[in-house]
């Protein structure tokens, strides 16, 4: 986290608002901080970052979440996108496609 944390501040000059750690923190967090965009992991500690994502989704329809994962199963996509995500990116991503991503992303028109 403090890799991407790092690279969102200091080369896209993005603010990040909140950290969490597992899946109950992420939600809890996100009701607490509003943030523009959530960008997690699928695989949390403690439960799927895709149930954390329904979660959110269901308190705030119009959230942009972003997911990350190590795998390349087109499954987990598939689960993340029918969950609400607004994309699936892998950790072997390049930097500058997650930063593309949330940039394109948070200009991006949603119904509220």
């Amino acid at each position: 986290r403090s890799g991407y944390r790092q690279l969102l501040e200091n080369e896209a000059g993005f603010k990040v608002v909140a950290e969490a750690g597992d899946a109950d923190s992420a939600y809890q967090t996100f009701r607490a901080e509003s943030p523009d965009i959530c960008i997690m992991d699928v695989m949390l500690p403690d439960a799927s970052g895709i149930e954390a994502l329904r979660r959110i989704i269901q308190y705030c329809p119009a959230a942009k979440v972003l997911m990350f994962t190590m795998y390349s199963r087109p499954a987990i996509a598939r689960q993340a996108l029918a969950g609400g995500a607004m994309g699936v990116l892998s950790k072997d991503s390049p930097p500058a496609e997650m930063l593309d991503a949330v940039d394109q992303w948070l200009t991006a028109d949603l119904p509220q």
